[in-house]
This record gives structure tokens, sequence and C-alpha cells, in this order.
């Protein structure tokens, strides 16, 4: 049905994003989270449909798999990154920093005044860099 193809898509976007971070060579928290805001960026597409509402990952557990393979591998940068912190709770402030920098970049929410003239892609690596730094 229409669900589970939109489902097996979305669980491809959530593995090609791991592919991609991977084969980057990025190495370290702040590249990691540099890679996600620039996958969004350049397949929005496919970005929205991963955290599409309508999709129950529970009702599709190669979904569910895929989403839980790109966790852990943040997880791990965070470990490595900040051992003395509760990864749990340092894992998930890395991943909402990183995408709701990018949802505020593909919603085109951030102004000049906020932003200055910084590109995406410098604003990205400024911010990632910060908290990785003061994690």
């Amino acid at each position: 049905d229409r669900d589970s193809l939109l489902a097996a898509l979305a669980a491809q976007a959530f593995h090609d994003l791991v592919d991609w971070t991977r084969a980057s060579g990025a190495q370290g928290l702040a590249a990691l989270g540099q890679r996600y805001v620039e996958f969004a960026l350049a397949h929005p597409g496919r970005f929205a449909l991963m955290f599409s509402a309508a999709l129950d990952k529970a009702r599709y557990p190669e979904l569910q798999l895929a989403a839980t393979e790109l966790y852990e591998l943040l997880g791990q940068a965070v470990r490595a990154a900040a051992p003395a912190r509760d990864p749990l709770v340092a894992t998930l402030a890395a991943w909402s920093l990183v995408h709701g920098l990018a949802q505020l970049l593909l919603d085109q929410q951030l102004s000049e005044a906020m932003c200055g003239d910084l590109s995406a892609t410098e604003l990205s690596q400024r911010v990632t860099r910060l908290f990785a730094e003061n994690l």
C-alpha cells in the first residue's frame, strides 16, 4: 500500500544519510551535525518524509531500525566527544540542535538579523562546533 511504500522510501533515506555521513569521512560530533544539516538542505523532500508524523515507525520495523541506526551513529559521536555526560540526554540535545537548525533553514525562518551574512554551511559549522566544544 501507499504507506508501506513511503515507509520504505523513508527507511532508505535514513540509510542514505548514514552512508553519506560515513563515506564523507566526517569525524567528530560537529562534522556529523554538519552532514545532517547538509543532507536536509540537499534533500528536503526526503528529509520531510523521514520525519513525517503520518508514518508510524512502530508499524514499520524496517523504518524504525533505519532511524535507530542514525540515532546510534549520533550517540557514538556524543559519547566520544563527552564521555562524562549522560549519553541519553546529550544525544537528544545534539539531535535536537541539528534537526532544529535544519528545519529552521528549510523553512527559511532565519533572517539576516539572526545570522548575518553567514551561508547555511557556515552557520551549521559554527553552531555545531559551538555545541560540540561546550558539551
